[in-house]
C-alpha cells in the first residue's frame, strides 16, 4: 500500500464523513475504515472507495475541503496509519448516522454509539479482487496529489482555534 495514496484516502474519509464530529467521533470513523481493510485484507483506499459503502463518494461533485481542516484531517490520518490505538468502536466495520435507521442495521450487531454514529459489526460483503478492480482509478488519483508534510499540515491545523475543524462554508 502506498503511504501516502493511505494517507489522503483516509483523511478524505475522515473529512466528508465525520468532520462535524467530536474527535472521539472522528477517530470512530477511521477505526471502522482499518477493520473494514483488515478483515477484507484491503488497502485503505479500496476500502474507502470500495462501492456504495461511504456516501461521500457517491457523490460526483463535492466541496473542496477546508485546508485548515483538512490539514488536522492528514494528520489524524497520518496517527491511525502509523499508531491507531485502542479501537473505540469494538471491532465496528459499519456504522451510520443516528437520524437514520437503515434495512442492513438489522441483524448486526451493535457495539456502540460515538456522537452521532451507531456502530456494528458485519460481514464485509465485497471480495477483495472486486473492491481492488473497482477502486484502482480513485488509488490512482489519491497518489498524483502530493500530501503536505507532516510539518507543513501541523503548522496550517495549529491556527485553527477549535475543534472539530468544520466544513468551508459555501
Amino acid at each position: 500500500m502506498d503511504y501516502d495514496a493511505a494517507v489522503r484516502c483516509m483523511a478524505e474519509n475522515l473529512y466528508y464523513e465525520a468532520a462535524n464530529q467530536s474527535l472521539p467521533g472522528i477517530l470512530a470513523v477511521g477505526h471502522v475504515t482499518l477493520n473494514r481493510a483488515r478483515a477484507a485484507r484491503l488497502d485503505v483506499c479500496a476500502v474507502v472507495h470500495a462501492p456504495s459503502q461511504f456516501s461521500w463518494t457517491l457523490q460526483r461533485e463535492r466541496a473542496n475541503p477546508d485546508p485548515v481542516a483538512f490539514a488536522g484531517m492528514l494528520d489524524l490520518a497520518r496517527g491511525l496509519l502509523r499508531s491507531p490505538g485502542p479501537d473505540p468502536t469494538h471491532g465496528a466495520t459499519y456504522y451510520h448516522a443516528t437520524y437514520v435507521s437503515p434495512a442492513w442495521a438489522r441483524g448486526m450487531r451493535r457495539t456502540t454509539k460515538i456522537g452521532a454514529h451507531v456502530f456494528y459489526i458485519g460481514p464485509w460483503p465485497w471480495r477483495a479482487a472486486e473492491v481492488r478492480e473497482v477502486a484502482a482509478p480513485a488509488r490512482a488519483a489519491a497518489v498524483r496529489e502530493p500530501v503536505a508534510t507532516e510539518g507543513e499540515s501541523r503548522s496550517r491545523a495549529e491556527r485553527s482555534l477549535s475543534w472539530p475543524p468544520m466544513r468551508a462554508r459555501r
